[in-house]
C-alpha cells in the first residue's frame, strides 16, 4: 500500500495484520524490505485505470518475493479507478 494515512487505519481497523506505508513502488527497494525477511508480505496497490500502476506493483512484487493482491484490480469500478481509491476504500 502506498498511503501512510490507509496504513494508520487498516491497523485500527484490522489490527491481526501489520500494516505499512511505502508512499509509492519507488519508495520501497531491496534495502529497505530486508527487515521484512521472513515474514508474508502482501502489496496492496492502489487502482488506477488500466492497471498501469498494478502492472508496476506486480514487478516490484516478484523482484522482492512479495505477494500481490489484485482485490482492487477485480473489484474497482471505473469510477474507483479514475479516483485512485485504495484498499482503505474498501474496508
Amino acid at each position: 500500500m502506498e498511503s501512510q494515512k490507509t496504513a494508520i487505519f487498516l491497523q485500527a481497523k484490522l489490527p491481526g495484520m501489520l500494516w505499512l506505508a511505502s508512499g509509492g513502488a519507488d519508495g520501497i527497494s531491496p534495502e529497505k524490505v530486508k527487515v521484512l525477511k521472513g515474514r508474508e508480505v502482501i502489496l496492496f496497490p492502489d487502482a488506477y485505470q488500466e492497471g498501469r500502476i498494478f502492472k508496476k506493483w506486480e514487478q516490484k512484487a516478484r523482484q522482492l518475493g512479495f505477494e500481490i493482491s489484485d482485490y482492487l484490480e477485480r473489484n474497482a469500478t471505473e469510477q474507483q479507478r479514475a479516483k485512485g481509491v485504495d484498499i482503505a476504500d474498501f474496508v
